[in-house]
């Protein structure tokens, strides 16, 4: 279910509220610059739960098929040192 309101009367469609990377706090997405999705059907981004887990499991799956080097590249670049598919 979405949340639709008025602002500079244009309608902007709120993300899916069953979408795990809605942002509770704004009411929002936390993908969009915006903020906002205009497009929450056809979100190229919307994740169920279930839909969530599998990317995450198939991510640990591809970064322990990498070599130790570059698992070390890769979670000094985007992950602070940190590496969480271990």
């Amino acid at each position: 279910m979405e949340s639709i309101f008025v602002e500079n009367e244009v309608e902007i469609i709120r993300s899916n509220q069953n979408c795990r990377l809605r942002s509770e706090g704004k009411n929002g997405c936390r993908i969009m610059a915006e903020g906002t999705c205009d497009n929450p059907a056809g979100c190229s981004f919307h994740q169920t739960q279930e839909e969530q887990a599998a990317s995450l499991a198939a991510h640990s799956r591809r970064m322990n098929s990498l070599s130790l080097d570059e698992q070390v590249y890769y979670a000094g670049k985007y992950y602070k040192g940190k590496m969480p598919w271990k």
